[in-house]
């Protein structure tokens, strides 16, 4: 049986990105990579690919 893999991202991802951004004085592209960079990790521990048994 196949598992599957469901991301969901917020509508206003931009504007909580950019608060978070404001909160901590970086800029938004620091936190969106910082937030794509954590995403990859999680997802490079999940197979996606189905096992051959």
């Amino acid at each position: 049986m196949a598992q599957t893999l469901k991301i969901t991202l917020p509508d206003n991802l931009d504007e909580e990105l950019t608060a978070q951004a404001v909160r901590l004085n970086q800029s938004p592209e620091t936190i969106l990579l910082q937030a794509l960079t954590r995403q990859l990790k999680i997802l490079s521990q999940v197979s996606l690919l189905p096992h051959s048994s």
